[in-house]
C-alpha cells in the first residue's frame, strides 16, 4: 500500500476469447470481442460474413474482392480497337498515255488545248495489321502538269516517271470498304 492507502492494479486476463489474438481457419477470422481492464484486446474465431455473398461472374476480369474472396466489382470492357482499314492509293507506273490538259487550275491558258501525260491509280482498303488489301476500284486520268504538248503526237509518256510507292488517303469503314473516289 501507499503512504495514502492501499494500492490496486487492473487484470489483463480475458474474461471470454483470447488474449492478443487467434489463429483462424476456413471461412472463420479472427475478431476482437472485448478488452481486459488493462486494455488488451480479447478476440475469438468467428464466421466471416463476407463469405455469405454471391461472388459476381465477369466477363472481363474481376476489379476488387471482398475479405472472403468473393468479387464484388467487374472491370469494364476494354475500348474497340481502333479501325486498321486505311484507304491505299497505289499508281500505275506503267499506265501512262496523253490527253489534253483537264485541270483549269493547273492548266491555266492549257486547259483543253494542250496535252499532258496521264497514269492510272488503284485504289484499296488495307488493313494496316494484317497487310490485307481489297481492291475498290481503278482509276484514270491523273495528269502531270510538270510539261505540256501542243499535239497528241508529239505528247511523250515516256518523259514522266510516276511514283508507285503506295501511301494511305484516309480511312475506309470499319469493314475494309470505301466509295470509289479521287485521291
Amino acid at each position: 500500500s501507499s503512504e495514502c492507502g492501499s494500492c490496486y492494479s487492473c487484470s489483463d486476463t480475458c474474461r471470454s476469447g483470447t488474449k492478443g489474438g487467434v489463429s483462424c481457419s476456413g471461412n472463420y477470422v479472427s475478431t476482437r470481442i472485448s478488452s481486459t481492464e488493462c486494455g488488451s484486446g480479447c478476440y475469438e474465431c468467428r464466421y466471416n460474413t463476407d463469405c455469405n455473398v454471391t461472388s459476381k461472374s465477369c466477363s472481363y476480369g474481376c476489379a476488387s474482392t471482398n475479405s472472403c474472396g468473393k468479387c464484388t466489382s467487374c472491370k469494364s470492357a476494354p475500348p474497340p480497337p481502333a479501325n486498321p482499314w486505311v484507304i491505299w492509293v497505289e499508281p500505275v507506273g506503267n499506265s501512262r498515255a496523253c490527253d489534253l490538259c483537264g485541270h483549269r487550275s493547273y492548266c491555266g491558258s492549257a486547259y483543253n488545248t494542250k496535252y499532258v501525260v496521264t497514269y492510272k491509280k488503284e485504289i484499296y482498303c488495307k488493313n494496316t495489321s494484317t497487310g490485307e488489301k481489297k481492291h475498290i476500284c481503278s482509276q484514270n486520268g491523273y495528269q502531270d502538269y510538270s510539261q505540256k504538248w501542243d499535239t497528241s503526237s508529239a505528247c511523250d509518256p515516256t518523259s514522266y516517271t510516276v511514283n508507285t510507292t503506295g501511301y494511305s488517303a484516309g480511312s475506309c469503314n470499319s469493314d475494309g470498304s470505301v466509295s470509289c473516289d479521287w485521291y
